[in-house]
This record gives C-alpha cells, structure tokens and sequence, in this order.
C-alpha cells in the first residue's frame, strides 16, 4: 500500500509509516493542527483469512490510541465490508 501526496504536501510530512501490511500512515504539519492521514484497507466479512480481518482492526485500534490527542485524524480506506446474500442485518 503506498499514500501518494502532491509535491506541496510532501514538504509538510513529520511522519509516515506502516501499522500492518493493510495499514499505512503519515502525519503532515496542518494549517491549525497536525493532520494525521490513516489509510487501511479491510476485506469482506467472508473471506478465507478472516482473521487477517481481526488482526487489522486490532492494529488500527492500536495506531488511533496512539496518536496524540492535539492531531487532527482522518480515517480513509476500502472497507470492503460485503454480506452475503439473503442474511438480514440489524441495522
């Protein structure tokens, strides 16, 4: 997974980096605060690697509690969340 940033933005990185193979991350210097850009992908419910699944929330979890309570986060990514044919739900 790569963040792609325009010329501009990419002068305004303090950080970047990788919370998982499907997480990534970079925290850029804001006009009023420090933005904090999360990009993750999740695949659908019923895949094979479900588990992959699990592990990826657990780490976004754990990246979000860790960034600093003055940054600004915005949370972008294919949650690919898919149900199955014919299954109610409770929304």
């Amino acid at each position: 997974m790569t963040i792609i940033l325009l010329p501009l933005m990419s002068t305004k990185i303090h950080d970047s980096g990788y919370a998982d193979t499907r997480i990534a991350y970079v925290r850029l210097k804001g006009p009023i605060c420090p933005i904090f850009f999360i990009v993750v992908y999740i695949p659908h419910k019923f895949r094979q690697e479900s588990s992959f699944t699990h592990e990826t929330v657990e780490k976004l979890e754990t990246l979000v509690k860790s960034v600093s309570k003055k940054d600004c986060i915005v949370l972008c990514g294919n949650f690919n969340y898919q149900l199955r044919r014919n299954v109610q739900t409770s929304v």
